[in-house]
C-alpha cells in the first residue's frame, strides 16, 4: 500500500505541465501518442501493477495491467470520473477496498485502487486523477496462515476487508486499545473484545491508510504451548550441561593452568623489539606443546612479516604519490575550460551540457575520498568522462573506441584506482606529441583464457626495442626500489610506471604486462593480463 501511495505521489508531481496540456488541448500531445508517460520513467514496483491517469475532460491514460476501451467508455458514461474524484481526504488521496476492475478485460479480478488527485503548480484547479491498482490476490500470500492463527485486514469500524470475491466478511467488536498494551507507535494489542474471543490474543498495527488495521488473531495455548515447550528444553539443556561441565572444567583447569600462566608470561614480553620467547615445558607432550610450538612459529612469521609489510607499506605510500601527481593536469584543465568558455559563447547548449557533466564527474572520482581498488567498470567510466573532454578539445583530430567483450563477467573484478588514465594520458602526453593528426585511440577489454586483458593503442609516435627493454628495467627496479626514484623522480614523468607497479603490488605474480611496436615503429600498445582466478577477497579496500 505505501508502495502504491508512493507511486501516486510520483506522478501527480512530476507529469503536471503534461496533463495541464491535454486538460488545455483536450488531446493527447503529439509525442506522445501511444503513451504520455514514457513507462521506463515510472517507478513500478509490482510487475502487475497498472496506473491509470483521468483527467477532467475525459481523457485517459493506461500503463501495466492491460485494460479494455470498451469498459473504459462503459464506465465513464456511467460515471465512473465523478464517482472516483468525489472524495474528502486532507491528503487528497484514499484508497477504495477490493472491487470489480473499473476498466480491465478480467471481470473476475478484484482491484485495490489508491486515487490521488492532481493539481496544477498553483495547486488551486483540480487538473484530473491518478489511479494506481492492484489485484486484490496479491495480498493473499502475506495475509496466508496456519489454522492456529489468522491475518486479515479490518477497517475502523472492527470489520474485515474480503481479499478476494467469495470471501466473507467477519466483524469484530469496536476494539478498544490500551495504552498500557502498547508495543510500538503503531502496533498495541486488542482487549476487550467479545466473548468467544476471549482464548484468542489479537494484536494490530496501523496501516496509515483510511484508518485500515492489519488484525493478527493467534489461540492463546497455541502461544503458550510453544513458548512452554522452548522454555522446557532450554532448562533442561542448560541443566545437563551445567552438571557435565563442572567435574571437566576442574580437572582440566588444574592440568592446564601452569602451563598457559607460563606461556602468558612470555607471550606478554613479545613487542616489535623483541619476537623471542622461551619454550614452555608442559605435564605431558599434547596439545599444550602443540600450541607452543606453533606460537613460536608464529613469531618468526610475524618477524618476516613485519619487515614486509614495512617495505609494502611503503611501496604503497609511493605509488600513490605518485598516483596523487597524475590525477589531474593543470594544463588540461585550462585547455578544457577555455573550451567549455567556446560552447557557452557559441550557445551550442547540447555540447556544453555534456562537457560539464564529464567534467564535474570527473572532478568528483578524482577529489572524492575512496578506496584504493574499485571495480573495472567505475574506471572505464572515468576514462570515458576523459575522452570526451579531450575529444572536445581535439575535435575531429581525435577519434577513439572503447571495446568491451560482451559475453565476458568483469562485474566484480576490482583494480588500482586511477591507474588507467596515466596509460591513456600517456597517448597524448608522448605518442601524439611528435605526430600528426589524425589522431587514434582504441581501449579493448577482453576475457581470454580465463584472463582479463586490457589493450591500450595508438597510434602515435612508437618505441624502440632498446627503449622499451630500458622502460622494463626501470619498473623492476621500481618494485626492488622504490624509495630511490623519490629524489629522482619529475612531476609528470612516472605515470606509466607508477599504474604498472601499482598492479604488480596488488596481484602479484597474477598480473602480467606487454607491449607491442610495429615494425615501421609507428604507433604503441601496451597490454596488462590479470588473471580471473585472483581471490579478491584478499584486496584490502
Amino acid at each position: 500500500m505505501k508502495e502504491m501511495d508512493h507511486l501516486s505521489i510520483y506522478i501527480s508531481e512530476n507529469y503536471v505541465e503534461v496533463v495541464q496540456k491535454i486538460v488545455e488541448d483536450d488531446e493527447l500531445p503529439k509525442n506522445y501518442e501511444h503513451g504520455f508517460l514514457m513507462p521506463y520513467s515510472i517507478p513500478i514496483g509490482k510487475e502487475n501493477q497498472r496506473f491509470s491517469i483521468v483527467t477532467k475532460n475525459g481523457n485517459f491514460q493506461s500503463f501495466g495491467y492491460p485494460v479494455s476501451l470498451k469498459k473504459i467508455q462503459k464506465e465513464f458514461k456511467a460515471g465512473i470520473y465523478e464517482e472516483l474524484y468525489d472524495f474528502t481526504s486532507e491528503s487528497n488521496m484514499r484508497f477504495i477496498p477490493p472491487h470489480e476492475d473499473y476498466w480491465g478485460i478480467d471481470n473476475t479480478i478484484n482491484m485495490i485502487s489508491c486515487v490521488r488527485r492532481i493539481y496544477d503548480r498553483s495547486e488551486k484547479e483540480a487538473l484530473g486523477f491518478v489511479l494506481v491498482e492492484q489485484p486484490s490476490s496479491h495480498f493473499n500470500s502475506i495475509l496466508n496462515t496456519t489454522h492456529m492463527e489468522k491475518l486479515l485486514i479490518v477497517d475502523s469500524s472492527g470489520k474485515s476487508i474480503p481479499m478476494f470475491r467469495g470471501e466473507k466478511s467477519i466483524q469484530y467488536e469496536q476494539a478498544k486499545i490500551d495504552s498500557n498494551y502498547s508495543i510500538t507507535q503503531d502496533v498495541f494489542i486488542w482487549n476487550d473484545l467479545n466473548e468467544q474471543d476471549k482464548e484468542c490474543l489479537y494484536i494490530a498495527k496501523n496501516l496509515g491508510y483510511e484508518n485500515w488495521s492489519l488484525l493478527l488473531e493467534i489461540e492463546k495455548a497455541h502461544l503458550l504451548q510453544s513458548t512452554y515447550s522452548s522454555l522446557s528444553s532450554m532448562l533442561i539443556i542448560l541443566f545437563s550441561l551445567y552438571i557435565g561441565l563442572i567435574p571437566l572444567v576442574f580437572v582440566a583447569m588444574r592440568y592446564i593452568s601452569k602451563p598457559f600462566s607460563d606461556l602468558r608470561q612470555q607471550l606478554d614480553q613479545v613487542n616489535l623489539d623483541q619476537f623471542e620467547i622461551e619454550p614452555v615445558t608442559p605435564f605431558a607432550k599434547d596439545e599444550i606443546q602443540l600450541l607452543n610450538d606453533a606460537l613460536g612459529r608464529m613469531i618468526d612469521r610475524l618477524n618476516k612479516s613485519a619487515s614486509e609489510k614495512a617495505t609494502m607499506h611503503s611501496r604503497e605510500l609511493h605509488a600513490s604519490f605518485v598516483a596523487l601527481q597524475a590525477q589531474i593536469n593543470p594544463h588540461f584543465l585550462f585547455n578544457i575550460l577555455q573550451v567549455i568558455m567556446i560552447l557557452a559563447q557559441e550557445n551550442r547548449n547540447q555540447e556544453l551540457i555534456r562537457a560539464l557533466r564529464a567534467l564535474s564527474e570527473m572532478l568528483r572520482y578524482v577529489t572524492t575520498s575512496s578506496p584504493k581498488v574499485v571495480n573495472l567498470h567505475e574506471e572505464i567510466d572515468h576514462i570515458k568522462n576523459y575522452l570526451t573532454l579531450m575529444k572536445f578539445s581535439k575535435g575531429d583530430q581525435l577519434a577513439y573506441d572503447i571495446i568491451f567483450d560482451e559475453e565476458a563477467d568483469f562485474a566484480h573484478l576490482k583494480i588500482p584506482r586511477m591507474s588507467l588514465q596515466p596509460l591513456v594520458e600517456n597517448a597524448f602526453t608522448h605518442g601524439f606529441s611528435k605526430v600528426l593528426p589524425p589522431w587514434k585511440l582504441s581501449i579493448e577489454i577482453i576475457e581470454n583464457n580465463n584472463t582479463l586483458q586490457i589493450c591500450i593503442s595508438n597510434n602515435g609516435m612508437g618505441m624502440t626495442k632498446d627503449n622499451i627493454l630500458k622502460l622494463m628495467q626501470k619498473i623492476d627496479h621500481f618494485l626492488e626500489r622504490p624509495m630511490e626514484f623519490v629524489e629522482k623522480m619529475e612531476i609528470g614523468g612516472m605515470g606509466l610506471i607508477s599504474s604498472l607497479s601499482r598492479f604488480k603490488n596488488l596481484y602479484g605474480d597474477a598480473f602480467s604486462y606487454g607491449f607491442l611496436v610495429p615494425e615501421e615503429k609507428v604507433g604503441f600498445s601496451i597490454t596488462i593480463k590479470i588473471r580471473k582466478d585472483f581471490d579478491i577477497e584478499n584486496i584490502n579496500s
